[in-house]
């Protein structure tokens, strides 16, 4: 496996982990919602980034 793919595959471990949490973190205290929105938009970068 090239490097590259290899760094690839761990920053979207990062991501959806990080994606997973704020969702979680969202249904436990929902008055938290705009850190929420930003771990979430933060999220879908990511995944746009890797689709590239």
């Amino acid at each position: 496996m090239p490097p590259a793919d290899l760094l690839w595959l761990c920053a979207a471990a990062v991501c959806g982990t990080v994606g997973f949490f704020a969702v979680c973190w969202t249904l436990v205290h929902p008055q938290l919602g705009l850190l929420d929105l930003a771990a979430l938009a933060g999220f879908g970068w990511c995944l746009d980034r890797g689709d590239r």
